[in-house]
């Protein structure tokens, strides 16, 4: 009859014999108290590593939240300072016009005057 030469562990209950699958730890083969004591550290570990995990998602989520947040903001600020510069080049633009209409204003009467001397010294 075939047979393995792995040490196993096995248990004796009410239905019989019970023979667990092999659990290597770091150290070789455990069985009894000390397979259970590896198998609850390893338990802990994985726990305590998912929950770092877990951890620096929320860490990361919470970055990205705050920068999107800064991002809006400078959007915002950007949005606010184009349309004062708008407002301020329309400005600018109007009393370029008003200037320009009285330097007219004041040709036409400064050749009124001239054609009044005109006259005068004629």
């Amino acid at each position: 009859m075939a047979h393995s030469n792995q040490i196993r562990e096995f248990l004796l209950t009410n239905k019989g014999i019970n023979i667990l699958d092999v659990y290597v730890g770091p150290s070789g083969v455990l069985t009894g108290s000390a397979r259970v004591a590896q198998a609850a550290q390893e338990r802990a570990v994985a726990i305590t590593h998912q929950q770092e995990i877990e951890l620096k998602k929320r860490t990361l989520e919470s970055k990205r939240k705050a920068l999107e947040a800064q991002l809006a903001a400078l959007h915002n600020e950007l949005k606010v300072g184009e349309e004062e510069m708008k407002k301020l080049s329309k400005q600018e633009q109007a009393q370029q016009h008003r200037l320009a209409e009285e330097r007219k204003k004041i040709g036409q009467m400064r050749k009124a005057d001239k054609e009044s001397e005109k006259g005068a010294s004629e």
